[in-house]
């Protein structure tokens, strides 16, 4: 066969070639075999990996879920305090509202008097005089007292005129009567 001819081949050759591949088939098996059998291996060992850590995961889980079941009773409990301080805060707030409601409308009734008072001093007021007006009506009473002390004065002087002229007229008629006498 190293000469290619186109010859026909033997049963000779042929059970030559068939021997060949045969081996050559036993050997590529056998290999195969061989790398199936360490993949296998290495498969069973991955496989053991695997489960190794997968023991190790499913313990870590189960802590964890422990941790995590301790942790929601701490915040169920927590929940419960904080629920307890807000309904106690909701009371002492309520107790405060009516507290700044009742004071709340015991200023309304003292303002609603206040008002009541203002209105009147303001419908006073408006009957008092306003600084202008009582400047100007003291000005005049002022003047009218000016005008009266002018008057009383000339009276006084009238009045001690007249008290010197009676005076004068007695002393004539006592003259008068003295001198007819």
């Amino acid at each position: 066969m190293e000469h290619q001819r186109d010859e026909l081949a033997t049963k000779r050759d042929l059970d030559k070639v068939e021997r060949k591949l045969t081996g050559r088939i036993d050997q590529v098996e056998q290999r195969l075999a061989d790398k199936i059998d360490g993949n296998s291996n290495k498969i069973d060992a991955n496989s053991a990996k695997i489960d190794q850590v997968e023991q190790r995961l499913t313990d870590k889980i189960d802590v964890n879920s422990a941790k995590i079941d301790a942790n929601s009773k701490k915040i169920d409990q927590v929940e419960q305090r904080l629920t307890d301080k807000i309904d106690a805060n909701s009371k002492k707030i309520d107790q405060v509202e009516q507290r700044l409601t009742d004071k709340i409308d015991a200023n309304t009734v003292t303002l609603d008097r206040i008002a009541v008072q203002v209105i009147e001093n303001r419908e006073q007021l408006s009957k008092t005089l306003t600084r202008e007006e009582y400047k100007k009506d003291y000005n005049e009473l002022l003047r009218g007292q000016d005008k009266m002390m002018t008057i009383l004065t000339r009276i006084d002087q009238e009045q001690a005129a007249t008290t010197a002229r009676i005076d004068r007229l007695e002393k004539d008629a006592d003259k008068i009567k003295a001198g007819k006498g």
